[in-house]
């Protein structure tokens, strides 16, 4: 073959990339973490295409960048993290984080220098705030503004919970926390499996952990209180909780399987909302209550009421109380 005929049909010539599809060339490897970051970069620039500002309508103050570190991208395109920090702690600047806290931020969120943040000080007030510096046992973060915190009903509810064996008592603290639950109170009734009052003591700093996490998730103003546990004779007794004078006295209300008429809708018909009621909720362990404990309850002026056919788990039954309660107040 000569040597032109060599240059028109070899491998890298024309004619034969065009007509095998330039099957001829070496076969590019494709890193996917690479073609991942392509297509990341690609779905940022659409975005921000989309939202990019029109100028004929009144456009927000634009929060300004701190000029000492970078500032992640994710900073503006997620949420930020909500953390509950003791109100004293905002006495000087930059304000510190530190055990569970800082390990959160440094070592699960991963959080970056620039990276912005929400801090609560559980007296109402919330703060935006930019990390500025990470070390092994502490965080430090600058804030920058500060606004009256939402996200608070005004409707107050007090869970008497029966402790629960298992995960079960913390799984509905958790999510009485995030439903709008104001204080917790572990009740031992006659059917508790766990019935020693120490034993639920002992438990008290765990499950104060997961109330703060639940409401630092649901962007709660104020964490939930987890009031010491209490015997049922002494929860149902009036005053067993603090309760605000300059507010309505509390509707007390235990819901109970074998109760067929009164329903919780009907309890909650004159209840004046409007005024911040406070309402207190009974429930029983996984046995239920017993005939004695209802007739107790009801000499000291709680009703019993029904959650509907269906029996309810013993930790099921509080949440749904009170998002019921909370949606009949409009808050939900």
């Amino acid at each position: 073959m000569s040597a032109g005929a060599s240059g028109t049909t070899g491998i890298g010539s024309p004619a034969r990339r065009s007509a095998k599809n330039y099957s001829g060339w070496p076969r590019r490897r494709v890193c996917p973490w690479r073609e991942a970051g392509r297509r990341q970069a690609l779905l940022i620039a659409v975005a921000g295409l989309l939202t990019e500002p029109r100028w004929d309508r009144p456009q927000p103050p634009q929060r300004p960048l701190s000029t000492g570190f970078r500032v992640s991208l994710s900073t503006y395109l997620l949420p930020m993290h909500h953390f509950f920090v003791p109100a004293h702690a905002f006495r000087e600047q930059p304000v510190t984080l530190t055990g569970d806290q800082a390990h959160q931020i440094r070592r699960v969120l991963r959080m970056r220098l620039g990276d912005r943040a929400t801090l609560l000080d559980n007296l109402g007030w919330a703060y935006e705030a930019i990390l500025v510096a990470v070390s092994e046992g502490e965080v430090k973060f600058q804030t920058v503004r500060r606004w009256a915190a939402g996200g608070e009903p005004h409707t107050r509810i007090v869970l008497f919970q029966a402790v629960l064996k298992g995960d079960r008592f913390a799984w509905a603290l958790q999510k009485g926390a995030e439903v709008g639950v104001s204080l917790f109170v572990p009740t031992i009734c006659e059917r508790n499996v766990v019935d020693d009052l120490n034993a639920v003591e002992a438990k008290r700093e765990r499950w104060e952990r997961i109330i703060q996490e639940a409401a630092e998730q649901s962007g709660r103003a104020r964490l939930p209180e987890l009031a010491p546990p209490q015997l049922f004779a002494q929860a149902v007794q009036p005053g067993s909780v603090p309760t605000d004078p300059t507010k309505p006295v509390p509707l007390r209300l235990i819901p109970w399987e074998e109760e067929q008429s009164a329903r919780l809708r009907d309890a909650l018909a004159g209840c004046n909302f409007t005024k911040g009621a406070c309402i207190q909720v009974y429930v029983g362990p996984e046995g239920g209550f017993t005939e004695a404990e209802v007739r107790l309850a009801r000499g000291y002026g709680i009703q019993s009421v029904t959650l509907g056919a269906r029996i309810l788990r013993a930790e099921t039954a509080g949440i749904v109380a009170a998002t019921a309660i909370l949606y009949q107040a409009g808050e939900i």
